[in-house]
């Protein structure tokens, strides 16, 4: 008869594989993986995972490759990247302007519809984008939230950035014509009209036209006093007998 092997509970013990024991041969290099209560989490937008190397892979979907910039979320990372490529997706169908973003084409076919749905609740003045709306409302408030180090405050960022290059001296806008330079884009705009004779302000009354809007407004004040002196040989008018003569000259002008 074959004799059988009679084992106790203490050889058994030995024989039983521990469940949680490993067979594959990659055991003795263990990966990095978070316990339940220590996830690995993304600073950016919170998403979490087990592995550190999936975090790695995770946020490079956050990050610009060219400037390094952080976006939360990956639209964003995409909306921004075509301040780089310069890419213009979003063209107007009535004067053919492109735009990187969806939202800057619907302000500004605010342009062309007259739309303003912002309206403000002191005076009634209704503006197409929020953000002047805001500006607006300072003027309401008296607020003037940028301030500089010499004491002066403004309105908007860009009013404070435009008053420091007074201090520094810094002229970054260049006409390309007569290199003469500017501490702000828009008066190099306004420049650019000397070379170019382009006169946009035209007044309603008279149909002198201006290259400077402020022109056009201290201009129109003529046309509410009551004017002695007129033109000979067309509507113009002015309370000074000299301008009127000044004036007169176009018309024999070669």
């Amino acid at each position: 008869m074959a004799k059988t092997e009679i084992m106790d509970d203490s050889t058994l013990s030995t024989k039983r594989k521990d469940p949680n024991e490993s067979t594959s041969s990659s055991s003795n290099v263990p990966r990095k993986r978070a316990k339940r209560h220590d996830l690995y989490k993304c600073e950016v937008c919170k998403a979490e995972f087990i592995e550190a190397e999936a975090l790695v892979i995770h946020k490079q979907t956050h990050v610009c490759k060219v400037c390094g910039a952080l976006f939360a979320k990956p639209f964003a990372l995409t909306e921004h990247m075509r301040t780089h490529t310069g890419e213009r997706p979003y063209m107007c169908d009535v004067c053919e302007k492109a735009f990187a973003k969806m939202g800057n084409l619907k302000k500004h076919m605010r342009i062309h519809t007259g739309e303003k749905p912002y309206v403000c609740d002191d005076c009634g003045q209704s503006f197409s984008v929020w953000s002047i709306l805001n500006v607006h409302k300072r003027m309401h408030t008296g607020e003037r939230p940028h301030k500089c180090d010499c004491g002066k405050a403004f309105t908007t960022s860009s009013s404070l950035i435009r008053h420091r290059r007074t201090h520094t001296g810094e002229r970054p806008y260049a006409c390309d014509v007569c290199g003469k330079a500017f501490n702000a884009s828009d008066s190099l705009a306004l420049h650019m009209r000397t070379h170019t004779g382009e006169k946009p302000y035209k007044c309603d009354v008279c149909k002198w036209a201006f290259n400077d809007p402020r022109a056009l407004k201290k201009h129109i004040k003529h046309h509410k006093f009551e004017h002695t002196y007129k033109c000979d040989y067309c509507n113009f008018s002015s309370n000074g007998k000299s301008q009127v003569t000044q004036h007169s000259k176009i018309h024999f002008s070669i």
